[in-house]
């Protein structure tokens, strides 16, 4: 169903409504009186029904993070509430709160003085609100914890939203530049309602949770292949061997045994071979392909122009499911968390039952995904969990995995890694979109990768 309402009839409802809220404090308007404004202020019945389901899946959402004490992560939600319905009380103090949370927690300044914003406004709403005023003078006495040095907080949306809906929402008196902000804040609305809802209908149309995809190849290392869809667009324009799981250990001893000048360390426990290699850095897991690929080619496995390789980031995207809503040529930078709302497994949140191995209550750690605990606090072996893609296992949560892809353009000794991993918290790297750049020689635990039979010859990234 389409979500159409007019930028400027929108920003004009919504201010018409808060101007109403101020002038009768504590009368709170009523669902019904809400829509007949909405109606009057051009917004069809459908587009006032998506702003009322946004607005409560992003209050939803955000209050569970809150819960959680994932501040961040809940004020990325809770800003776009704000944006949605600055004129609800209840919306401003749960934002409030989940910034004063972490100016407590991390000292972010801009946190600070965005609680103490969004606290007064819900008073100057709803005078009776005892929490708000409570927030307020908790807010005024508290001191902020000390700073982790290096420590980013994952605030991009709500940054948008303060910077696109501040002007409107709480700034008015610079009313010439209401018009752009409003058309930001409305084109990010259109965005999250339907790309999730196109990335459903991808998901259902093209069955690719399904079980029974087909294995098209199998290796001379028993590393198994799936064929997976690469689109430009909506246009689908080639196809792509990926390996159904991560590097194994068994997979990569041959290659450490074989070549020398590998630094990474087999570990003692053979009972550890089915588990994903990790600890190998960009270079390594490079030079793994080209081995295997001349391993193969001289077995006469593959043909002369078939090689193994990483897969490009925006290949990566096919395999999970958003390949079709990213533009391909973008650097991964750009497209970071560009699309809200669309997790590996669908666009519920959180998942209903244990679908990727995150960080979970089995961790004890109270920044914890509120998911479902799971039976590994470390990397599992390959392919314990359900969920797959096109066949493929574990793209979400296990190891954060190696592309071929540069970050940005200026940036070409850091490269986009794609998937998360049993570390992994934060519900924007959780995200479909989500990413994060590594250095190309760093080696971390919660690292490593996985293989594409290209069967056609190509020139890498560079």
């Amino acid at each position: 169903m389409a979500y159409d309402p007019d930028p400027d009839e929108f920003t004009n409802f919504l201010r018409k409504v808060l101007d109403i809220q101020l002038a009768e404090p504590g009368d709170q308007l009523t669902e019904e009186t809400l829509e007949k404004m909405a109606r009057k202020a051009g917004l069809s019945e459908a587009g006032w029904k998506r702003v009322c389901e946004k607005l409560e899946e992003h209050l939803q959402k955000g209050r569970n993070f809150l819960s959680f004490e994932n501040y961040d992560e809940a004020i990325v939600e809770l800003e776009q509430a704000v944006a949605l319905a600055p004129y609800r009380s209840g919306v401003l103090r749960d934002c409030g709160k989940a910034h004063l949370g972490l100016w407590k927690e991390s000292g972010n300044k801009t946190s600070r003085v965005r609680a103490e914003e969004l606290l007064r406004k819900s008073l100057e709403i709803d005078p009776a609100s005892a929490e708000s005023a409570e927030l307020l003078t908790e807010l005024k006495k508290s001191k902020p914890a000390s700073r982790v040095p290096g420590k980013k907080i994952a605030l991009a949306s709500a940054v948008l939203a303060l910077v696109c809906g501040g002007a409107v929402w709480f700034g008015s008196e610079k009313t010439s530049a209401v018009a752009d902000p409003a058309e930001g804040v409305i084109a990010t609305a259109i965005e999250s309602v339907s790309k999730p809802a196109a990335a459903q209908e991808f998901y259902q149309s093209h069955n690719i949770f399904a079980k029974d995809f087909k294995v098209e190849f199998k290796n001379s290392l028993e590393m198994s292949f799936v064929p997976v869809p690469v689109f430009e667009g909506t246009r689908e324009v080639g196809s792509l061997l990926f390996s159904v799981h991560e590097t194994r250990i068994k997979d990569f001893l041959p290659f450490s045994r074989e070549v020398s000048g590998i630094r990474w360390k087999s570990p003692d426990d053979s009972s550890l071979d089915n588990h994903p290699v990790s600890g190998v850095d960009w270079h390594e897991a490079k030079a793994y392909c080209e081995w295997l690929t001349l391993k193969e080619r001289e077995a006469g496995l593959i043909g002369p122009g078939d090689r193994y390789r990483l897969p490009t980031d925006h290949e990566w995207s096919c395999a999970i499911g958003i390949g079709q809503l990213e533009n391909a040529n973008a650097p991964p930078k750009s497209k970071h968390n560009a699309l809200r709302d669309v997790y590996p497994w669908g666009i519920d949140w959180p998942p209903a039952t244990v679908l990727g191995n995150y960080s979970g209550p089995e961790n004890d750690d109270r920044r914890a995904a509120p998911f479902l605990p799971d039976a590994y606090s470390k990397a599992a072996p390959v392919g314990s969990f359900p969920l797959s893609h096109w066949g493929i296992k574990d793209l979400g949560g296990n190891l954060w995995e190696w592309t071929e892809s540069h970050w940005d353009a200026d940036m070409l000794d850091e490269k986009a890694v794609r998937g998360g991993s049993y570390v992994t918290n934060n519900g924007n790297h959780i995200l479909s979109a989500g990413r994060r750049w590594i250095k190309s020689y760093d080696r971390l635990d919660i690292l490593g990768f996985r293989v594409v039979l290209d069967r056609e010859s190509g020139a890498d990234e560079d």
